[in-house]
């Protein structure tokens, strides 16, 4: 594998099984490699020899964290202030990066216009790619430059870059949700988190706002996914989909109510 020298990759990880691999070894054609680790059984002795065979000269650095992370923006951003090289990406542990041609990545690399690059994120649940729906069109900003980039809100965190923004072409392969079990536990979990960092941010909620909220919102991101964005034609993976993102909507106001008036 060809190294990408300038270019620290940059993995938050709560996991430790095959999907986690493949996330780990697309991430060996970069010069150095941070890892976030949070309380998992990998073998990083076994994983490092592995990643050295791909690609003797990367530099690999793990970091231990305890507990959920509860401020997404804050970890990444206090990740990025260990970053050594000009160019940084991030990859989550269940995302695998689809390497590209060594030189059309330096290429974008080398550029002196650009602060920072979208790249495709495709979705694949239950074995099938998510091409309609809002996970069939995701073109996070993942590919940076060091001193362009930086993440606010504590859940569902979001990029801002200083600078002008460009389509990589790139693609990172998201292997989401193993079953739907795992599925219901993460938007539960995003869903709750949202509503404390609502709750936490003063905004202001009536009991009427609230109900009438969670009695419209959700039909309507349905809808929006499942009809406007054209998620049917992913057929039951895309109405599981857009039946989740419904869920996670009435969720998010559910957890607002019991913030607000029942604590």
């Amino acid at each position: 594998m060809t190294m990408i020298k300038n270019l620290t990759l940059i993995i938050l990880t709560d996991r430790d099984d095959n999907i986690f691999h493949q996330s780990l070894m697309s991430a060996a054609l970069a010069e150095k490699l941070i890892i976030l680790d949070q309380e998992t059984k990998n073998d990083w002795p076994q994983l490092k020899k592995e990643l050295k065979k791909l690609n003797p000269k990367i530099e690999i650095t793990i970091v231990e964290r305890q507990g959920k992370i509860e401020d997404f923006a804050r970890v990444r951003n206090n990740a990025i202030k260990m970053v050594k090289t000009d160019w940084l990406m991030f990859l989550d542990s269940d995302e695998v990066f689809q390497v590209p041609d060594p030189k059309y990545l330096k290429q974008l690399l080398n550029s002196h216009s650009v602060s920072g690059y979208q790249v495709k994120r495709s979705d694949y649940f239950l074995g099938n790619r998510i091409r309609f729906g809002e996970a069939g069109t995701s073109q996070p900003i993942r590919l940076a430059y060091k001193n362009k980039i930086v993440f606010e809100r504590k859940v569902h965190e979001t990029a801002k870059i200083t600078g002008i923004v460009a389509d990589s072409g790139l693609e990172i392969k998201h292997l989401a949700h193993k079953n739907l079990q795992e599925f219901l536990a993460d938007i539960s979990d995003y869903a709750l988190l949202e509503a404390q960092y609502r709750y936490e941010q003063q905004l202001v909620y009536s009991a009427l706002k609230i109900i009438c909220q969670a009695l419209t919102y959700p039909v309507g991101k349905f809808l929006y996914n499942y009809v406007w964005k054209l998620g049917f034609l992913d057929g039951f993976g895309g109405f599981i989909y857009a039946s989740f993102m419904s869920l996670h909507s009435l969720l998010v106001r559910v957890y607002l109510y019991e913030q607000y008036f029942l604590n």
